[in-house]
């Protein structure tokens, strides 16, 4: 599967990436509804992309991943960044591992998902998935940058279209 074949992550959907690279939509407290490529701006990701191959990065996030559906603070805790930045599906926002520790001891996961996978393009590691949502089926992603140093830098959620 193509990088270009996951919805809102493909390079030409204009609206998502500008919607959430809007500071001045940010700024008037709006909350993009979806999730697009450059969800975590040009700069930082291309920093971010040389060093650890995709695939380590994915093994990464696939080990964080099942230790938070284990709700297993201690191995979360040692692959996030001291500031990680999360942003939900709901709007909600943790900044810091230990706000995101404490995020994650006391919010039991949900949703089905798939397999990470790496994002060439991007230089992200993806997940895609679906949760309930008010009696709803929800189609829902998420996207992990990983650092050079194996640590998760920035985890954002939200419902793919």
């Amino acid at each position: 599967m193509r990088s270009s074949d996951h919805g809102i992550f493909s390079p030409t959907n204009v609206a998502a990436r500008s919607s959430i690279e809007s500071m001045a939509t940010k700024a008037a407290g709006v909350r993009p509804k979806v999730l697009g490529a450059q969800a975590f701006g040009e700069g930082r990701v291309a920093k971010l992309g040389s060093g650890m191959e995709g695939e380590e990065k994915v093994a990464l996030v696939v080990k964080f991943m099942s230790a938070r559906k284990a709700q297993d603070c201690e191995t979360c805790g040692a692959l996030l960044h001291p500031e990680v930045r999360y942003e939900g599906g709901r709007g909600e926002v943790k900044v810091g591992r230990e706000a995101m520790l404490a995020y994650i001891a006391e919010t039991a996961p949900r949703g089905t998902w798939s397999d990470p996978f790496w994002d060439p393009e991007n230089q992200l590691v993806r997940a895609e998935g679906y949760a309930g949502y008010k009696m709803l089926c929800v189609s829902i992603c998420s996207a992990f940058v990983v650092d050079d140093q194996g640590l998760i830098v920035s985890i954002k959620q939200g419902r793919k279209v």
